[in-house]
């Protein structure tokens, strides 16, 4: 139930971390090169001759097509040029941290924040980030405690700093909050973070959207998991009728569906969901999916084995049935 400013909203080889549905925010602003620098400059020995702003448009482009191998492979050039750039770092971090691999990433991130608290220039929100972005890291190493002091940091980082609480490491600490079975302060979490994704600017773009009902679905599966399932009905009902397209929502809705003995209505929107919705539902009929990747609370993925179990055991009655017949 992963959030970050990857897909870490939606799919994208995961809700846990992997897939950047955005460019690495530090990577993207515009390079300037100093006068001594100058874009011709010739690099030092063994480095490319391409421009510090050719070599950072070509790991953008990297990560816009998704290939991690390729942004880690440019970012490294731009590291070697300047080590000491947290920028360069930082976007390597990201690039492995897509590629997953972890503990690659986490040694850029500490690099990256070491530089940073050195400078002493009090950029707080370049340390938020990079602390957050570590967070994730933790997070694809199942480390929820040090995931945790992660994103405590960067949220307390950033309300000292007097902005507004990120809605993305909201849903990530949601996330581990989960992992650890604190489900009350997961469902908190959740719920704050969509309320922020909501109170953005830009609320109606895509991504700010889709993090605003991603985060509304993990708080509502949080209620199931609390126990009340009829209060859980309700908030995904209207989490479905603002993302009409999404299996996850569907599928819980079987599931929950099934469990209050509305069998009727638990396949047809099962139904349409396997049939009508691109995402399908293969992935959720697979527990450990459901589990680890998807990070359904165990109450939600113990409701949807039953329901599954019951759909296959209906299935196979129906087969038999008809079977007899043409007999």
């Amino acid at each position: 139930m992963r959030v970050g400013r990857r897909s870490a909203l939606f799919l994208a080889n995961t809700f846990i971390v992997g897939g950047s549905d955005t460019l690495p925010e530090a990577l993207a602003a515009t390079y300037a090169p100093t006068e001594e620098e100058g874009v011709g400059t010739v690099p030092p020995l063994g480095i490319t001759l391409e421009s510090t702003a050719e070599l950072q448009a070509k790991a953008l482009l990297a990560f816009e097509k998704r290939d991690f191998k390729e942004a880690t492979r440019v970012l490294s050039e731009l590291v070697a040029r300047e080590p000491k750039n947290e920028k360069w770092l930082e976007g390597r971090a990201q690039a492995l941290l897509d590629g997953k691999a972890f503990t690659m990433a986490l040694r850029d991130y500490d690099s990256a924040l070491e530089i940073v608290r050195k400078r002493n220039d009090l950029n707080t929100q370049a340390e938020a980030r990079l602390v957050a972005g570590r967070g994730l890291v933790h997070e694809g190493l199942y480390d929820w405690r040090n995931a945790l002091t992660d994103y405590d940091t960067a949220l307390r980082l950033t309300k000292e700093a007097g902005f507004v609480e990120d809605p993305y490491t909201l849903n990530s600490r949601g996330n581990v909050y989960s992992s650890l079975g604190m489900y009350e302060e997961a469902r908190r979490d959740f719920l704050q973070s969509s309320e922020y994704f909501q109170t953005a600017k830009g609320f109606k773009t895509n991504k700010k959207l889709d993090g605003s009902i991603y985060a509304s679905s993990n708080a509502a599966l949080m209620l199931a998991q609390l126990g009340d399932i009829p209060g859980a009905i309700k908030e995904v009902e209207r989490v479905r009728r603002r993302a009409p397209n999404s299996a996850d929502m569907r599928a819980a809705l079987a599931a929950m569906y099934w469990s209050q003995g509305r069998g009727a209505d638990a396949e047809d929107i099962w139904e349409y969901a396997c049939n009508n919705v691109l995402e399908g539902c293969a992935n959720y009929r697979n527990s450990d999916w459901l589990s680890r990747i998807r990070r359904w609370p165990p109450v939600m993925v113990n409701l949807m084995d039953k329901f599954l179990r019951a759909e296959l055991l209906q299935s196979t009655s129906y087969a038999l049935l008809e079977s007899d017949i043409y007999f």
